[in-house]
């Protein structure tokens, strides 16, 4: 249920201590901006092109323990802008705060039980590749499921 105090909410608290959008669990890539390229690549980040298109890669470099390093400071555009499907509904006032940090340490949770039989799927990338592997080899499906389970999870939760 929905807090009360507010059908419309702008602010990002949902957001802190989660970072999942940044460290690489969410996706493998954001938008840069036009112009942002030498802040980024200045900065360490990857930065990938495909005609009028440019990505910087994840995870991203100032992304720590859920939080942003830079976040009082220039942030890119994207980080600006970027709006989870959770903290979307969040804003929508159809999930409280307190069920959105509950969805993203359920997030952590899987991901967690998922890295420690391989610490390589803490990324997207890398899920995606074992992925393919175990499927082609029906090795390890124990493995095979709780990659499908985290992935299920964040589509439903966080990718749009």
């Amino acid at each position: 249920m929905a807090d009360s105090c507010s059908n419309s909410r702008t602010d990002t608290a949902p957001c802190v201590g989660c970072g999942l959008c940044c460290d690489g669990t969410i996706y493998w890539r954001a938008d840069a901006q036009p112009g942002e390229e030498e802040r980024l690549t200045d900065a360490g980040l990857e930065v990938i092109k495909e005609g009028d298109k440019q990505w910087f890669v994840h995870p991203c470099c100032f992304s720590k323990d859920g939080l942003c390093t830079i976040y009082d400071q220039q942030r890119f555009n994207v980080c600006h802008t970027f709006r989870c499907k959770l903290l979307k509904a969040y804003q929508r006032g159809e999930v409280s705060l307190e069920q959105t940090r509950e969805t993203v340490e359920k997030a952590v949770a899987l991901r967690t039980e998922l890295t420690a039989e391989n610490p390589a799927a803490r990324l997207w990338t890398e899920r995606n590749k074992l992925r393919r592997e175990l499927e082609t080899t029906r090795e390890r499906p124990s493995l095979l499921l709780k990659i499908a389970v985290l992935d299920y999870y964040l589509d439903q939760w966080f990718r749009e």
